[in-house]
């Protein structure tokens, strides 16, 4: 696709911006950031000034004899504030966005969309066939809706649209987040002939690298792509073939060249091939991974959705496979291909363990088991420069176990030392016409005992509040718990720790404010909240602590408190 339109990839409209001296006479044609001032980087969508630069630019490559341009802006959410763009806008929101400050997210294909064709309205006058190609990325993934737009057919357009649940295919009525993305991909390809996939041949978009093969879902996307019109691809690659497992990235590539593989056969004839008389535990091995993750009911993009994927019982069964297929593997070649297989199996096994011990405080174990994910993962690449690979380690293992060593501080080390672990469960309530702060759900006497029970481990999604197409609840949600704090802890400030809660969150302590942290989007960890209580604390009494968490964002896949709370003091 590169080849044949170029790769309109983030920051490429900087190589056709105009320079310091046009952004000193013309500050107009550039975007008006929020606080007033101007954009270098972005251009004002609605400037005719900044269009016919654009149209120049364009028309000195087509005369150069390029068939087409590429451009896109930066990465993240530009936009443009001024009256012009505004005017054009038509206040969607974007796709995955917040209703807490929507205008910062809102969908801007309107306003990008409505620049693109009128430079290339104007280019085609000249140079009919001269073709630009942009990305309908971030804030530009939606649709715009535009009368007559792309009248001449040469726009191109490469869809990427990360914020989507990665686990489901496009057909799976369980799954709103990939029908939805199928339904945008369909409407581009209404509006424009030459749309391409801008796609990730791993699953998580922010990993621990364990293994989640994706057959289930590529045999049903791939040929859907084809049937709605898509010209092809262009697959961000981790080059580490431990995340999806060789049969997934075996399945990618025959179905991106050929929609119509059989892909039952295919999968036998590798198995044969690769595992030999371990060929049929192996299978057993991947169908139990496959029939996970395809039938989960959570969604998501990031590695907070696999603990209710990896259960035990999952576990187990990929323990007996791989047991078997280690007993049967004979000859040397079958032997080395299952001892690959067992050491992937073990670093989800230590994956696992270290979420159990996160689960139980047991900080300075979940380090050790981060820092064995490290090590493994050495020791694979070893083995193939194509397994153990991180080139976008993202919140990965080593991330994770500093973290892990930063909590050790606070519960056993320098600074600080454990007064109490929170209750794992909380009595909770949603609150989705805000009725709690006046009704005053924060005061210690307030009967909460019809409340449900919620686990602070994980996400509220998975624990009744997501409907059949997979919307989680989004807004307020209470939670409630009692904690029996020593009485030997005089002299010490006590402070509140809740390691991820997402997005906002409001504490009282016996009834008294603690404080609030403020919003922040998922995808910026950690999503901690920090508080001094020293004051609001009742040492050898049972205390009472409230939290008020507002989610507001339903791609993420943990809503409200998932990681255990903690007091500790120092």
């Amino acid at each position: 696709m590169q080849d044949w339109f170029g790769l309109p990839g983030d920051s490429s409209i900087r190589g056709y911006l105009p320079g310091k001296e046009e952004f000193k006479a013309h500050p107009e044609w550039f975007a008006l950031r929020r606080d007033g001032t101007r954009d270098e980087n972005m251009v004002c969508m609605s400037s005719t000034g900044m269009i016919a630069h654009f149209v120049a630019r364009v028309k000195a490559e087509a005369r150069a004899g390029k068939a087409y341009s590429a451009f896109a802006p930066d990465d993240g959410m530009p936009r443009c504030y001024c009256g012009g763009c505004q005017k054009l806008a038509n206040g969607f929101d974007g796709y995955g966005s917040n209703d807490r400050d929507p205008l910062v997210e809102a969908s801007m294909s309107n306003e990008w969309f409505h620049f693109v064709d009128a430079v290339l309205d104007e280019v085609n006058k000249e140079f009919p066939d001269h073709k630009i190609a942009t990305n309908g990325y971030a804030n530009r993934d939606i649709p715009p809706e535009l009368p007559f737009f792309n009248r001449r057919r040469n726009l191109v357009v490469m869809f990427a649209n990360i914020c989507a649940c990665t686990l489901h295919a496009y057909d799976d009525p369980h799954c709103w987040q990939m029908r939805r993305q199928g339904q945008m991909l369909q409407q581009w390809s209404r509006l424009c002939d030459k749309v391409w996939l801008y796609d990730y041949n791993y699953t998580m978009l922010v990993s621990k690298f364990t293994i989640t093969p994706m057959v289930h879902r590529l045999r049903r996307n791939i040929p859907l792509l084809k049937q709605w019109g898509a010209l092809g691809f262009h697959d961000q690659d981790e080059a580490d073939w431990m995340l999806t497992g060789i049969p997934t990235r075996l399945v990618r590539a025959a179905l991106e060249w050929d929609t119509r593989t059989d892909v039952d056969a295919l999968l036998a004839d590798f198995y044969a091939r690769w595992f030999g008389r371990a060929a049929a535990p192996m299978k057993a091995y991947y169908d139990a991974l496959e029939s996970a993750f395809a039938n989960c009911s959570v969604h998501g993009h990031e590695e907070v959705v696999l603990n209710s994927i990896y259960t035990p019982t999952v576990v187990g069964e990929l323990r007996s496979a791989i047991e078997q297929a280690e007993r049967r593997a004979q000859a040397d070649s079958e032997k080395s291909h299952v001892n690959l297989e067992r050491r992937m199996f073990d670093y989800l096994r230590d994956y696992v363990a270290m979420e159990a011990a996160k689960r139980e405080c047991r900080f300075v174990s979940a380090a050790g088991f981060a820092e064995g994910l490290l090590q493994r993962q050495k020791e694979l690449n070893a083995i193939s420069p194509f397994f153990g690979y991180e080139p976008y380690p993202t919140y990965g293992p080593d991330w994770e176990a500093k973290r892990m060593h930063e909590l050790a501080a606070k519960t056993d080390g320098p600074q600080g030392k454990l007064v109490a672990l929170l209750p794992e469960a909380a009595r909770a309530h949603p609150d989705p016409s805000d009725d709690g702060r006046y009704e005053r759900w924060q005061d210690p006497g307030f009967d909460d005992s019809r409340w449900q029970k919620l686990l602070t481990t994980r996400g509220w999604d998975t624990q009744g509040f997501t409907d059949a197409q997979g919307h989680s609840y989004r807004g307020l949600m209470w939670y409630r718990l009692t904690v029996d704090v020593p009485a030997d802890v005089g002299g010490k400030s006590i402070w509140l720790f809740a390691p991820a809660v997402v997005n906002e969150a409001w504490v009282w302590v016996n009834g008294q404010y603690a404080g609030h942290r403020a919003h922040s989007m998922p995808w910026f960890r950690p999503e901690s909240v920090e508080l001094d209580i020293t004051p609001m604390i009742r040492p050898g009494r049972r205390n009472q602590i409230t939290f008020r968490v507002l989610n507001n964002v339903d791609v993420f896949g943990a809503s409200g408190i998932y990681e255990r709370m903690f007091l500790y003091g120092h």
